[in-house]
């Protein structure tokens, strides 16, 4: 199933919305920002909460903190370098592409296509 992500502003915490391939809305991505870092809850259409991101905001790299009730894994993007690079522990992910120009794969160890993106690609 393909997903596609849509930018939301329609309430103060409203960041995303998640959209199916019918562009039927399948989740939702709520936010608050602090001097400490951004959190983001992703629910279901029901207000259930699916997954909790952190992110905490560093001179050269974003740590991000990703989990739900049953797993939780880091992701490190090391700005400094002349492409930006992903580190992921706790999970066996890659990135294929380059994060900077937006456009890119999460590959598993498997050689699966976990995730893609392309920047400014909008099907609904």
């Amino acid at each position: 199933m393909k997903l596609y992500i849509k930018r939301d502003t329609s309430d103060l915490l409203a960041r995303f919305s998640v959209l199916d391939e019918q562009c039927k809305e399948k989740y939702l991505v709520l936010g608050s920002r602090s001097p400490s870092g951004e959190k983001l809850v992703i629910t279901d259409t029901q207000g259930e909460k699916l997954l909790k991101i952190k992110k905490i905001p560093l001179p050269v790299l974003h740590a991000f903190s990703i989990g739900n009730k049953e797993e939780n894994f880091k992701l490190i993007v090391n700005l400094s370098a002349k492409s930006s690079t992903c580190y992921y522990y706790g999970i066996s992910w890659r990135i294929r592409g380059d994060i900077s120009t937006g456009s890119y794969d999460i590959i598993d160890a498997d050689g699966t296509v976990v995730a893609s993106h392309i920047k400014r690609f909008s099907a609904c």
